[in-house]
């Protein structure tokens, strides 16, 4: 294995450091090898070392993200994807695991279900990041599980000092280096709300307070959802639209300068009917931070992809609904890359309409309830895309950049989805 960090200057990114114009910087061992040869070693190094070599140089950028490298890496390290996707339905919890196509192509073959056995038949919350899963059971609301579904060797961790219902399992912050972990469930029986981390290394639990927010009870909303990425997690603030990180080992909390983009909804009527789409925070590959929600189209994105709708009717907008009391077109499925230079969220992707009207009308049509959830999820290269009933589920896959649809397993109803990483802990 060559090491690149101390042979090979470039890689030396850190503040203070020489540019890479630097004649110091230059290394004959390096700049010798064929670009060819160069990628080859590039692409065997973990996803997570990608973000800080792209900012060696111009044409380090370039290569490291090239639709042909990415191929490369993908094929070259199989088990750096995301290949588990849980999906708890009815009183189990099911995992799809996708494999590396036969012919060594840079495909996945649709996912392999199995059911897992869990220390809980019903489950009432659950997180997870990594490869390690924490789960919350319903009929006891202080029973925390912990554990890796492919070990299926679970850990029931001691009851925080002080539960109650108004609680919510927030996140898991796994250490990989150590094979440590903190779980934190945010408590709402106080007068603002207070955060108990668990930590395995003193199996025990610690309560901490939030800061106050502007102009709200607390930084941290009850709606909120979190994710892990790089040591922090991210957790979405709906009322201020605004995403805070919380760094569990220093204890310090802030909030990301790039607000949620201006158009992101997280609910629509349609039909008599809610659809609740709560946006999501994921780890991208790369280390890239990736947001997943629905939008509001602009008038102009609206008008052009207009294909039929009469005065007093419902719309059809490239296969997307068109309300005629507000006139918004809702996209609900819309990936979102931070730039971090800028402080501004990116677009890369819509779900094509016709397959979100599919997923919604058939989870809508098979629940008959008011309220229809839309759940995001994903890690990685992969983000997935699930409504409550629906029989299948999309799949939007971040390196050919393609929607595909995922068959499901058969669920009486389904309120929780999560995409993990293929290694055990």
């Amino acid at each position: 294995m060559v090491n690149l960090v101390e042979p090979s200057a470039p890689l030396r990114i850190a503040a203070g450091s020489p540019s890479p114009a630097d004649p110091a910087m230059i290394t004959d061992p390096w700049n010798s090898l064929p670009s060819d040869l160069q990628e080859l070693v590039l692409a065997h190094l973990p996803v997570s070392e990608h973000s800080r070599l792209r900012s060696v140089s111009r044409s380090w950028f370039s290569s490291l993200i090239s639709p042909q490298f990415r191929d490369l890496h993908r094929r070259l390290n199989p088990r750096a994807r995301p290949s588990l996707f849980l999906y708890n339905h009815a009183a189990k919890i099911s995992a799809g695991i996708w494999e590396v196509a036969e012919d060594g192509g840079a495909g996945l073959t649709p996912p392999t279900w199995r059911d897992l056995r869990i220390p809980t038949a019903y489950v009432r919350e659950w997180t997870g990041a990594g490869a390690i899963v924490c789960l919350r059971s319903h009929l006891t609301g202080s029973a925390y599980s912990v554990g890796s579904p492919f070990s299926e060797q679970w850990t029931v961790l001691p009851s925080p000092p002080q539960t109650s219902i108004l609680s919510k399992l927030w996140a898991v912050v796994p250490r990989s280096s150590t094979g440590a972990y903190s779980v934190l469930v945010l408590q709402l029986n106080c007068p603002s709300v207070q955060l108990d981390v668990y930590e395995s290394e003193k199996n025990q639990w610690v309560r901490r307070e939030i800061p106050k927010g502007s102009g709200k009870a607390s930084l941290v909303s009850f709606s909120s959802t979190a994710a892990h990425v790089g040591g922090l997690v991210y957790s979405i603030q709906m009322e201020s639209r605004s995403i805070v990180t919380y760094d569990p080992h220093r204890d310090v909390w802030k909030t990301l300068k790039a607000g949620l983009p201006q158009n992101l909804v997280f609910q629509d009527a349609r039909g008599g009917g809610l659809i609740q789409m709560m946006p999501q925070v994921i780890q991208g590959c790369k280390g890239k931070l990736i947001l997943v929600g629905a939008a509001v189209c602009s008038s102009t994105c609206a008008s052009s992809r207009l294909c039929s709708g009469s005065a007093g009717e419902v719309g059809s907008v490239d296969g997307i609904i068109l309300d005629d009391e507000r006139g918004d077109v809702i996209d609900y499925a819309i990936v979102w890359e931070l730039e971090w230079a800028s402080g501004e969220w990116k677009e890369l992707s819509r779900a094509p309409g016709h397959m979100c009207i599919r997923m919604l009308e058939e989870a809508i049509e098979s629940r008959k309830a008011t309220v229809t959830p839309v759940k995001y999820s994903g890690h990685a290269e992969t983000v997935t895309v699930m409504a409550t009933g629906a029989q299948c589920a999309l799949k939007f896959d971040m390196i050919q950049e393609t929607w595909s649809w995922m068959d499901l397993p058969p669920a009486v109803n389904c309120d929780l989805c999560l995409c993990l990483e293929t290694k055990p802990v």
